[in-house]
């Protein structure tokens, strides 16, 4: 702990009073804290051969000869920050580990059998919050699981205000997400090296997709429809499936080729995807050019530096299309020009008349005159 902050950390026991030295857990800022100090700490081998959540710490490696090397890094990187890790807590060498819910090995990513196992012995839950538990823990692996969102429709349906009745369409629901979570298949990881295919398909209930790479799944996705969702035509529903898509599988097909089969869809599918696609990928001088906020949110997506937004704003505002065409938000100035400042006291005075005040001694009017300089006043009494 920071000493100028170790008083915020006191607490008083019977004992006495105490501070913390060091951070300890139950404090709100603690674990972003600590997971901020973990990624400068790493900074320089993060998403390269090593990944931090917290204190764990995964290194991987293609060969054995770098794994080492990486090894030999990240143990420096540790000693020369004075950070300490337990030796019976450490696995060395190992061609598959469980990480964070998953198994993740040479072949891919699979569930955690720990985890397969406390959902397949999880009892039919009898409240709400019983059914927030396990839908929380299924829907952690969703990605494991095509039609995620259609299986568990019913289940999903009971959380909502006074509508927890379970029957036999939702003991069946819970029982074939169990079973689709017994055979779910080993995700392979992906390879950006070659294209993606991301197939797609809408229901009237839901949406949902597969991307994969050479015959090998990587995720699904699927996702329930609103109400109002559910009325759109089936075309727009099926584009509607693709958009969605396009934003769940953003962080592997941003940057990269892919491809989306269109082999099921009619013309006027294609008619509408033809002239959104043009839409969405027209250049205009004008309706190209997105304002502070929006163009700061867009480059902060893969940029970063001091000053971002500042510089940003003085771009935006310094942009010769955008004073053309934009609206002003302000009304324009008018002829009105402000009044020259006077060089000595008195030389320039602005004076009013005060007036419907009572009568005093015949006296009705005050007359006012101020100096413009030094704002000294005068006030005359008038009948």
């Amino acid at each position: 702990m920071n000493p100028a902050d170790r008083h915020k950390t006191a607490f008083r026991t019977h004992q006495g009073h105490y501070e913390w030295l060091v951070m300890p857990f139950g404090l709100s800022n603690a674990p972003a804290t600590f997971q901020c100090l973990m990624n400068q700490v790493f900074q320089h081998a993060l998403r390269k051969y090593v990944l931090v959540f917290f204190d764990d710490i995964l290194v991987y490696s293609p060969t054995s000869t770098s794994h080492l090397e990486h090894l030999t890094c990240v143990l420096t990187t540790l000693q020369k920050h004075i950070l300490f890790v337990k030796l019976s807590q450490c696995t060395f060498g190992m061609k598959e580990v469980d990480y964070l819910g998953h198994t993740v090995s040479g072949s891919g990513v699979a569930m955690d059998k720990c985890k397969v196992k406390d959902i397949l012995e999880w009892p039919p839950p009898t409240t709400v919050k019983q059914l927030r538990g396990f839908l929380g823990l299924t829907g952690y692996y969703r990605r494991f699981i095509k039609a995620y969102s259609s299986i568990a429709l019913p289940l999903t349906n009971l959380l909502k205000k006074d509508m927890f009745k379970w029957d036999n369409e939702t003991a069946t629901a819970f029982v074939q997400l169990k079973q689709a979570v017994s055979t779910t298949p080993i995700l392979a990881l992906p390879d950006f090296s070659q294209p993606f295919v991301l197939e797609t398909d809408a229901s009237s209930c839901g949406v949902g997709a597969v991307l994969s790479q050479q015959g090998h799944l990587i995720a699904f996705f699927s996702k329930k429809l609103g109400p109002k969702a559910r009325q759109q035509s089936a075309y727009v529903r099926e584009f509607r499936t693709i958009t969605e898509a396009l934003s769940k599988f953003r962080h592997y097909l941003l940057g990269h080729k892919f491809i989306i089969p269109f082999s099921m869809l009619c013309g006027s599918k294609l008619a509408i995807m033809h002239t959104l696609g043009h839409y969405s990928n027209n250049v205009s001088l004008v309706g190209g050019h997105s304002g502070i906020t929006r163009t700061t949110a867009r480059i902060a997506t893969q940029f970063f530096w001091t000053n971002m937004r500042k510089d940003i704003t003085l771009f935006v505002q310094q942009c010769c299309i955008c004073q053309q065409a934009k609206t002003p938000v302000a009304n324009p100035a008018g002829l009105l020009s402000p009044l020259p400042v006077p060089s000595q006291v008195w030389e320039d005075v602005a004076m009013d008349f005060i007036t419907g005040l009572p009568n005093s001694q015949g006296f009705t009017v005050i007359m006012v005159v101020v100096d413009r300089l030094t704002k000294y006043g005068h006030f005359f009494s008038l009948k």
